[in-house]
Order: C-alpha cells, then sequence, then structure tokens
C-alpha cells in the first residue's frame, strides 16, 4: 500500500490540536499535583497510623480512573499498615491493589499476586469478611480469563461465607458475579435471576453505580439472547435496560464505568442494525463508540478501548469504508495482544501453585521443629545409655531371653500377617459382592430420564453414603382401575439405615410397589402406603407374636392427574414441600405426613391408616418429596446439621430456576457445606415442576 502524507494544511491543523492536547495535559497534571499536595497535608495532621491508612484507601477510591494516583495511595498505605503490623488492612490494601491491576490495567499477573497475598493473610487472621472479598474478586479473575469452573467455585465459596456471617451488604456483589458468570456461558435465564435478586438488593441499598451496573448487566443478556434467538422483543428489553443503567452511570460520575457503558450500548445499536435493518442504530453505534473511546483514552481503561476498537472496525467494515476498518482493527490487534499473552496465564498457575506450595512449606516448618525436640531427647537417651555402660555384663545375661522371646514374637508376627492377608481377601471378596449388588440396585431403579419423560421440568438427586443405598425411588404412568385417564405416580423412600441392610429393605419396597401399582392397579397416594404397610409387616413377619424387628421406612407418594390439574400426596412421616406461583412470587407450604412409618413391630398389628390430601395445582407450581438425608447433613463453619429450615430458604431463593439447575444448586451446596466431613446418610431429593 502506498503511504500517504500529509498536506500542509493538516500539519498546521494537527500542530494546532496537539498543542491544545498538551495544554488540557498540564492543568490535568497540575490539578492532580495540587489533589496529592492536599493528601500530604491531611497525613500530616493524622492522630495515629490507622487514620492515615483510613484517608490513603479513600483517596485511591476517589481517582479509580487514574491507576497511578490510586496505586500510589494504596501502596502508601500497605507501607503504613506493614510498619504498624495492622493484618486487617495489609489484606484490604493487596486485595484492592488487586482489583485495580485487574480492573483498570487488566495485568492478571499482577492482581493474582495480591489477591494470594490478601488470602494469605484474611486467613491467618480469620478475618472471613476479608476472605469472601478474596474468593469473589478470584472469581472475578478467573471469570475473565475464560476459566468458568475456576470462577464458579470461587464464587460459591465467597457466596457461602457471606450467608453464614450474615454480611448483607456483600451478598449483592457476588450474586452479580455469578449472573455475569452464567451470561459468559451463555445461560442468560440465570443470568438474569442472579441479576435481578442483586438489583432488588442495590435499590434497597440506595447504591447508585451499583443500579447502574446491575441494569447494564441484565440489557447485556436480554441483548445477547436476544441476538441468539432473533427475538425482537428481548432487544427492546435490553433497550430499556441500557437507557436506565446510562441514566444511572452519568449520576454516579463514574468514568470508568460509564466508559464501559458506553462500549455496550454502542455493541447493542450495532448488533440490532445487522439483525434488523434499523438505518439509525449505525449512527448511533458510531456515535457511541467514539464516546466510549475517548473516555477510555482518557482513563486509561485498556480492556474498553481494545472493545472500542473492535466496535469501530466492525462498523466502518459494514459500511464498506475499508482502509478506516482496517486501521481500528491493527489497533485493536495490537492492544489485545499484549492484554491477552499466553505468558499471563502461565505466571497466574505458577503463583497459585506457589500458594499452594507456600502452605505445605508452613506444614514442613512444623515437622521440622517437632524433629529437632525429637533429636534433643534422643541426646537425652545417649547419655543416659552411656551412663549405664557398666552394667553391660548384665544385659550380655539377658540377652538369651530377650532372643528367646524375639523368635516368639517372630512367629506370631508370621501369624498374625497370614490373618492380615486373609481378612483382607475376604473384605475384597465383600466388597466385590456389594459393588455388585450396586449394578443390581442400579439396574431396578427406574432411569431418571423416564421422570424427565413424565414429567419435563423436574430433577433427581441421588446420593448414597455407602456403595448401596436404602434410599430408593419409583416413578410411573399407570391406567388406575377406576380412572380413564393415565396419572403419574412418584415415590421417595427412605429405610432403615443404609449401606447393605437399607438396601435389601430398599429391594423389598421397590418389589412390592411394582406389585401394588404396577399389577393391582392402585393409584391412591394413601391406599399405596396402607397396602405397602401391610405386605411390608407380612414380609419381615412382624405380625407374629414376639416379633421384635423395627425395620420399615419412611415414604411420600404423589400421584399427578394432569388432565384435572389434580394432585394427591400422602406421607408416612415425609412431607411435601409446595412453591406456589403467584405471579411474580413463590409461596411456601408445608403438607404435613402421617407420624407413624412403614413396618415396625412397636406399632402393633398395622391397623393405621394413612391421610391423603387432594388439591388441584396451577402451572409453575413445583412440588419437593425429599428423604431426611439432605436436611441431616453435618458441615458447616460450626460442624452443624444443614436442618429443615435452611434446606427451605435455599429451595425458595431458587424457585426462578430451571429445575435441572436447582438440582446442580443443590448438588454444589451440600458438598460445600460438607467440605471434608464424611457423609452422614442417604441423600434423595425429587423436584418437580408441572
Amino acid at each position: 500500500m502506498q503511504k500517504k502524507y500529509c498536506s500542509f494544511y493538516e500539519r498546521k491543523k494537527y500542530i494546532f490540536f496537539s498543542l491544545i492536547i498538551c495544554l488540557f495535559a498540564s492543568a490535568y497534571c497540575f490539578a492532580q499535583a495540587d489533589s496529592i499536595d492536599a493528601v500530604d497535608t491531611q497525613l500530616k495532621s493524622m492522630p495515629d497510623d490507622t487514620s492515615k491508612i483510613i484517608l490513603l484507601i479513600k483517596q485511591s477510591q476517589k481517582n479509580l480512573s487514574n491507576f497511578n494516583i490510586a496505586n500510589k495511595s494504596l501502596q502508601q498505605a500497605l507501607v503504613v499498615s506493614k510498619n504498624i503490623n495492622n493484618k486487617y488492612y495489609q489484606s484490604r490494601c493487596f486485595q484492592l491493589i488487586g482489583n485495580l491491576n485487574l480492573n483498570l490495567n487488566g495485568d492478571f499477573d499482577k492482581a493474582m499476586y495480591n489477591y494470594i497475598q490478601s488470602l494469605k493473610i484474611a486467613e491467618e487472621t480469620g478475618n472471613k469478611v476479608q476472605q469472601a472479598k478474596v474468593y469473589n474478586s478470584l472469581g472475578s479473575l478467573y471469570g475473565r480469563k475464560n476459566n468458568f469452573k475456576e470462577a464458579l467455585k470461587n464464587y460459591t465459596i465467597a457466596l457461602v461465607i457471606k450467608e453464614k456471617i450474615g454480611d448483607i451488604n456483600e451478598i449483592a456483589p457476588t450474586l452479580n458475579n455469578l449472573g455475569n458468570l452464567y451470561y459468559q456461558t451463555k445461560q442468560y435465564d440465570s443470568s438474569l435471576y442472579y441479576h435481578s435478586k442483586a438489583l432488588d438488593m442495590r435499590i434497597q441499598q440506595k447504591d447508585t453505580l451499583s443500579i447502574a451496573v446491575c441494569y447494564d448487566n441484565m440489557g447485556n443478556a436480554f441483548a445477547q439472547r436476544g441476538q441468539e434467538t432473533k427475538n425482537k422483543n428481548d432487544y427492546f428489553k435490553a433497550s430499556d435496560m441500557y437507557d436506565k443503567s446510562l441514566k444511572y452511570f452519568e449520576a454516579s460520575g463514574n468514568e470508568l464505568e460509564l466508559s464501559r457503558c458506553y462500549v455496550n450500548l454502542a455493541e447493542f445499536y450495532f448488533e440490532r442494525s445487522s439483525l434488523f435493518s434499523i438505518p439509525s442504530d449505525i449512527q448511533k453505534a458510531l456515535d457511541i463508540c467514539k464516546k466510549g473511546l475517548d473516555l477510555s483514552t482518557k482513563i486509561g481503561h485498556s480492556e474498553a478501548q481494545v472493545a472500542s476498537y473492535g466496535t469501530l472496525a466492525d462498523i466502518y467494515e459494514s459500511e464498506g469504508k475499508y482502509e478506516t476498518a482496517l486501521n481500528y482493527f491493527k489497533q485493536f490487534k495490537a492492544l489485545s495482544d499484549s492484554l491477552n499473552s499466553v505468558e499471563s496465564s502461565k505466571n497466574i498457575a505458577e503463583m497459585q501453585t506457589s500458594y499452594d506450595v507456600d502452605k505445605k512449606d508452613k506444614a514442613i516448618t512444623i515437622l521440622n521443629k517437632d524433629k529437632k525436640i525429637q533429636n534433643a531427647e534422643l541426646n537425652k537417651q545417649k547419655i543416659v545409655r552411656n551412663s549405664f555402660i557398666g552394667g553391660f555384663v548384665l544385659v550380655l545375661i539377658f540377652s538369651f531371653f530377650l532372643y528367646r522371646n524375639y523368635n516368639e514374637k517372630k512367629k506370631v508376627n508370621i501369624q498374625l500377617s497370614d490373618a492380615k492377608s486373609l481378612i483382607e481377601a475376604k473384605n475384597k471378596n465383600i466388597t466385590d459382592s456389594i459393588n455388585y449388588a450396586q449394578r443390581i440396585q442400579q439396574a431396578i431403579l427406574p432411569s431418571k430420564n423416564n421422570l424427565i419423560d413424565l414429567v419435563p421440568q423436574s430433577f433427581i438427586l441421588f446420593q448414597p453414603k455407602d456403595i448401596v443405598s436404602g434410599d430408593f425411588y419409583w416413578f410411573g404412568k399407570v391406567n388406575s382401575i377406576n380412572q380413564q385417564n393415565n396419572v403419574s405416580v412418584i415415590v421417595a423412600a427412605d429405610c432403615t439405615g443404609h449401606g447393605v441392610p437399607g438396601a435389601f429393605m430398599s429391594m423389598i419396597g421397590n418389589n412390592l410397589l411394582n406389585e401394588i401399582i404396577n399389577e393391582k392397579k392402585i393409584t391412591q397416594p394413601s391406599e399405596i402406603l396402607n397396602h405397602l404397610n401391610n405386605q411390608v409387616r407380612d414380609a419381615l413377619k412382624q405380625n407374629e407374636k414376639g416379633a421384635e424387628t423395627n425395620d420399615g421406612m419412611d415414604v411420600s407418594v404423589c400421584c399427578i392427574d394432569t388432565s384435572k390439574s389434580e394432585l394427591q400426596y400422602a406421607g408416612a412421616n415425609r412431607p411435601l414441600y409446595i412453591f406456589r406461583k403467584q405471579h411474580d412470587n413463590f409461596i411456601f407450604e408445608e403438607i404435613k405426613p402421617s407420624k407413624f412409618p412403614i413396618g415396625g413391630s412397636h406399632y402393633g398389628s398395622g391397623s393405621q391408616t394413612y391421610a391423603n390430601h387432594t388439591f388441584k395445582y396451577n402451572s409453575g407450581d413445583t412440588f419437593y418429596l425429599f428423604s431426611d438425608g439432605y436436611c441431616d447433613q453435618f458441615g458447616g463453619e460450626h460442624d452443624k446439621k444443614f436442618m429443615s429450615k435452611r434446606f427451605r430458604e435455599m429451595l425458595q431463593t431458587m424457585q426462578h430456576m430451571p429445575m435441572p439447575e436447582q438440582g446442580k444448586m443443590l448438588h454444589q451446596t451440600i458438598e460445600t457445606w460438607k467440605g471434608q466431613q464424611e457423609q452422614s446418610d442417604d441423600i434423595l431429593v425429587i423436584g418437580l415442576r408441572v
């Protein structure tokens, strides 16, 4: 391509604008210098070092659009906090410096280093609030690097900590980050759910900037979903969200976030013009994108600059202005490559490894201390041994007896070794048998996909404590004797015990349910339980005089007739949870069970009957059948049970989520709660949205 030279007039114009820019830059530098001098004057008048730290942190947050000023203030605060050995502010400064490098410079290496330093100090001092903040920041970093698994892990840890300590003000940022993460993975319904929850909290807190961010994120989700589904309605919703977002960003005066808002709006109008041929949107996109580029260049926001260059290249290319488009694309490529080098990802992994190694080094240091103590003890033993050298002859006399005892012990050890080998062989045979029993149990249980055929919006969380389970489930579509329409029957059962004993009971229960429902065509839940109770007692000979076995099971049964929008329920010691949909809210209702189990000799002749509950349901109502394993799981910070109250509250927060996502969230939550604890019991939860 031939190089083009500027005319004399163009060079004069260039010199004029350069002088204007220099004048503005000089004025800006003098204003910064005045601001820094004012802070230095205030620092000298501060009564103590802690007040100095607080002032410096506030100063950094006021200058988030200028990396150099904000970073200088935080570095000063970090030095002062180290001088007075204030661990809280050391951890806080490291985290804020990490945020600065991540959000303003896009420097992932420095951000990761500072987050690791902050987390170390927070863990040493037991500062849960600060730990949650760092995990939240780590989630953002991994999300920006497209490592969604690590991002979700860190956000979940942060949310669990915040909920445990009741840190209401800090829950909204994590909900917002989870919304962004689901947006990145194209799960837009979940993204909108978390962003709307965060927005409700931010409106209550009257946080202008955070409200703007929530609206902006919801606009992104609607726009992206509209683009993928070609849904014009989603684009109108996105436009409404962006308008509200821009209003709040401008009111907040935060130039960093305002530059991001400009970039989002430009991309939105460009995409909408391409999809729905709206000519005015092209010019809107161009004007707003240039605003975003000017502002991001002014404040040094590299990532917004990259996005602006890319969008401008796309706009000019769509208009056939290829030379201008190429120029912007070159600037986009150069800046993008500098921010996303392979070496950066490698350094992050190395720092994470370094942090893990540092933890191990501390453990080794403790072991070395113990070793020194042991060496000192050995030296004492040597002194004692040397003082008794004169008794050497006496030792020789007894050596014969010791040798004889040694031979006897050797024979015993050989016998013990043989016995150990025999036990290990038997244990292997037993384990192999149980593993085979597991395959049999899994073959007998209905496929989870069959439940989706019956109720498309559903899930099963089935997690045995041991290899085989005492919990089991049963479901199927049956045409009862007295009904013309097919009805769906769903059963959740918790047998006495777990492992092999529980599995035997589950096999009995499964076979009896097949006979009662499939062969006898009984579909009324209370009658199913009455027959099941009588047949379990007969099978275990609990009706005979002198019977002492109390084995049985707790069961909940639902029968769904979709033609009538009717659900029947009966329970033996297990309730039914219902969340009824009323507009955008969900009202919780619990249907109590009959207070006696299936089977058990201590319940007399088995003449008791189970109550039947019949009610109408509306579209969108959600039902849950479950054993007691989830609520009885020990864990958490204080090693307590999860409890039914926390279980209900968690279900309430998930009602806007699709049922498969609810199942995943229940699994993730109980695994986080359990931690290193052993699973307490078999876990079974069935969720249905009809």
